[in-house]
């Protein structure tokens, strides 16, 4: 069942209960239902799914998406498979990928990949691949992390920082070993020769 109301044929406002196609309006609320692709300025979802969700301001509670791009995402208990926008910000929720231009906040929360503009902000979360400018966290993990700086407790893997400055020490090392290799090797042979006799 879809309800709409529609003033001079613009749609102003949509309410989705149980399965809707596409729809596109100022403000969408999804409600116990699925939906395929949902457009507008504002769109709140209650445990609710859709496809494809665009919007200036998404709010996602209990509910999830496949793809979502937003000017700013709140998500809470939800989940999302991409998520592009300027800001987001996920409460005890998952996320496949998060790209953002600006900042995110996570509150026990989780990204395979979350690679923003601005900063990142955790509590309790973590994620596969984390890329920021700046950092700040209170016990957080990631296997691969690339950021500027980093404020708090973040337990990673591979720090790009102190990996940088293994793999140097171990490219120097490697490069001494081959040097010392390559001139035992390229020693003229009457040197060699000498030694023999």
């Amino acid at each position: 069942m879809m309800d709409k109301q529609q003033d001079g044929g613009r749609k102003d406002q949509a309410t989705l209960q149980g399965a809707a196609g596409d729809e596109t309006t100022e403000t969408a609320n999804v409600t116990r239902s699925r939906a395929g692709d949902v457009r507008g300025n504002e769109v709140t979802m209650r445990q609710a799914g859709a496809r494809s969700v665009s919007a200036n301001h998404l709010s996602i509670r209990q509910g999830g998406a496949v793809r979502a791009r937003a000017g700013h995402l709140e998500m809470q208990q939800g989940g999302v498979m991409l998520c592009r926008a300027e800001s987001a910000s996920l409460t005890v929720s998952q996320a496949g990928a998060v790209l953002t231009r600006g900042d995110v906040t996570m509150d026990q929360a989780s990204a395979r990949l979350l690679v923003a503009g601005g900063g990142v902000t955790m509590d309790q979360g973590g994620a596969f691949v984390l890329a920021s400018r700046e950092v700040k966290a209170d016990q957080c993990g990631a296997v691969f992390l690339v950021a500027g700086r980093v404020d708090g407790t973040v337990n990673a893997v591979f720090d790009l920082r102190e990996s940088a400055a293994r793999a140097a020490a171990l490219g120097a090392a490697a490069g001494g070993l081959l040097a010392v290799l390559a001139m035992s090797l390229l020693r003229p042979r009457h040197l060699r020769a000498r030694r023999r006799d």
